[in-house]
């Protein structure tokens, strides 16, 4: 709630009725006021991708581009697969997923449950952090057992439908040509 300076009554800063005054919140009037067909789409024609802000670019930017990966990749080829520089692509999917103790669904667990992980795994795999061991690895280490193995295509969708198109795109990005 926030007080208003020039009244001794509590107004939400949203409401669904009026309040004891009869008034409505003042979001709420703002809101009605402010025609949708006035507020125009900012013109990104000419800003480089890359200094797009947040607000911007998750409009403009693409989906990642799971055709780049071919379609008998197995995940399990993740920890001998390169990046561009060289670098395996595990270590990268690794440090940008590993956050235990976090229900959000941006990490390791997330990607879990998109990928059909049960809970009880998913907690036994917290567990064994715990004792040293990475999540993300636990996590590849059980996709290996699933019959059949989830391809590559399949990891980067649950990393699309967990709102982690940065993995994804960089995913998608390696040099699948050198594999």
């Amino acid at each position: 709630m926030t007080f208003l300076a020039d009244s001794t009554e509590w107004i939400p800063l949203s409401t669904h009725e009026p309040t004891d005054s009869g008034r409505t919140s003042p979001i709420d009037n703002l809101t009605s006021a402010v025609s949708a067909a006035v507020i125009e789409e900012p013109n990104t024609e000419n800003i480089p991708a890359d200094n797009l802000t947040s607000a911007v670019s998750a409009a403009v930017i693409e989906e990642p581009n799971t055709e780049n990966i071919p379609a008998d990749c197995l995940v399990s080829e993740m920890e001998q697969l390169r990046d561009n520089e060289g670098a395996p692509m595990f270590f990268y999917v690794q440090r940008k997923l590993d956050v235990v103790g976090s229900r959000d669904r941006k990490t390791w667990r997330g990607v879990g449950r998109a990928m059909n992980v049960s809970s009880d795994d998913l907690d036994l795999i917290e567990t064994g952090y715990k004792a040293e061991r990475s999540p993300t690895e636990s996590l590849l280490a059980k996709f290996k057992t699933f019959t059949p193995e989830p391809t590559m295509r399949e990891f980067v969708k649950a990393l699309v439908i967990c709102q982690r198109n940065d993995v994804a795109r960089y995913i998608c990005n390696c040099p699948w040509e050198k594999r």
